[in-house]
C-alpha cells in the first residue's frame, strides 16, 4: 500500500517525474489497476488468514480494505499535479480486489494457498 501511495504521489507534469508513464496507452494504464489491486487483495487475504478468520470473512475484508484504499488513493491523486482521480479507476481497483480475493479463495479451498 505504501508503494502504491508513493507511486501515485509522483507528479506527472514535472520533468523529474516518471516521463515514460504518459507514453503508455491510456487503456493499458487503466487496465494495470486490475492486477495491482488483485495482488493487494491477495496479500491481504494471506495476512488476514493468520488471524484465524473464516475464508469468506478474510476475502470480504481483503476486498473491502483494498477497494477502500483504492478510493482514498484516487482522491489523493486528484491533488497531485498532472494526476487525476477517476471513478473508472475506482471501479477497476474494485474489480482487481475481487479477482485477487477470488483467486486466493480458490487456492485456499483447494488447499494450495
Amino acid at each position: 500500500m505504501v508503494l502504491i501511495f508513493i507511486s501515485s504521489s509522483i507528479p506527472m507534469n514535472d520533468s523529474d517525474g516518471f516521463q515514460w508513464v504518459p507514453y503508455i496507452e491510456p487503456t493499458l494504464q487503466n487496465l494495470l489497476h486490475i492486477p495491482l489491486y488483485a495482488l493487494l487483495s491477495f496479500l491481504w487475504v494471506g495476512g488476514l488468514r493468520e488471524k484465524k478468520l473464516s475464508p469468506r470473512v478474510s476475502i470480504l475484508l481483503a476486498i473491502l480494505v483494498s477497494t477502500g484504499f483504492g478510493c482514498l488513493d484516487e482522491i489523493h491523486q486528484a491533488f497531485v499535479p498532472g494526476r487525476y482521480g477517476g471513478g473508472m479507476d475506482v471501479l477497476l481497483n474494485a474489480v482487481g480486489a475481487v479477482v485477487g480475493g477470488v483467486v486466493r479463495l480458490g487456492g485456499w479451498e483447494a488447499g494450495k494457498l
